[in-house]
């Protein structure tokens, strides 16, 4: 991942925690999204927000994004 897009992500978290005065994890989420998205493009894989899982336990889960093979 490229220095460039890292710096970018981390100019625009700052403007949001000094403009939004937050700095919880749904606040910066887009951002973040943003930041992997433009990642896995370069490498041909696809980011998906709240893919649903099973666990053994039969219970679901839903991770904040889910890296798959384009």
């Amino acid at each position: 991942m490229s220095n460039l897009l890292i710096q970018n992500y981390h100019s625009e978290v700052e403007k949001i925690i000094q403009y939004g005065g937050s700095r919880k994890e749904t606040s910066i989420r887009v951002d973040f999204q943003n930041l992997l998205n433009t990642y896995c493009s370069a490498k041909n894989f696809i980011l998906i927000p709240e893919l649903a899982y099973r666990t053994k336990h039969n219970t679901t889960v839903y991770p904040d994004g889910t890296v798959k093979d384009a």
